[in-house]
């Protein structure tokens, strides 16, 4: 939904939302990917810790055990004792500076690159496209995970990097994507 709704101006182009958990839509080539059983694309199960937090999957590491909102409220109660219900609590806290959310984001972006970083080396898409609710947080967000991404992508001295932006249509993508896909 939000690749067609978006006009981009490549075919090649990953929609990475964090919210519940971390989902994905590979587009390469002006398509989607799918894979063999309609399931590519499950970014979420992406392992970035092989000795990492369990994830609801059942495995370790997953990127959506330290890159979806959930996971950012989770860790924010953990380091702070107290019953945080927000991801943008935690923005907001750190935007006040106080330094134990400051470092959150800190390891939250940090982790959320690494997810980018190894999507943008395997596909090589000209857009990574952030959306879900994490992403209201808007250059809070965007500056620090472009700025890591960017260091820890293989390709450093391309002279093209893959543009990492906010989605046009939040948390609309999905159900527009459902019903372009019944077309």
């Amino acid at each position: 939904g939000e690749y067609k709704a978006g006009s981009y101006d490549s075919d090649s182009f990953i929609l990475v939302t964090l919210g519940t958990g971390v989902g994905g839509g590979i587009i390469l080539g002006g398509k989607l990917i799918t894979g063999v059983n309609n399931a590519a694309g499950e970014i979420g199960h992406m392992t970035i810790d092989m000795d990492g937090e369990p994830c609801g999957c059942g495995k370790n590491g997953c990127f959506e055990s330290y890159g979806s909102a959930s996971a950012l409220i989770r860790h924010a109660r953990e380091a702070t004792g107290e019953n945080i219900t927000e991801a943008k609590e935690v923005f907001d806290r750190a935007a006040a500076g106080e330094k134990i959310f400051a470092q959150i984001l800190e390891d939250y972006t940090t982790h959320l690159a690494v997810g980018l970083a190894n999507l943008i080396n395997i596909f090589g898409p000209a857009y990574i496209c952030i959306g879900g609710g994490v992403s209201l947080a808007g250059d809070a967000l965007l500056q620090p995970v472009r700025e890591k991404t960017y260091a820890m992508m293989y390709a450093k001295a391309a002279q093209r990097k893959p543009q990492i932006i906010l989605a046009k249509l939040c948390n609309d993508a999905g159900i527009l994507g459902a019903a372009w896909l019944e077309e």
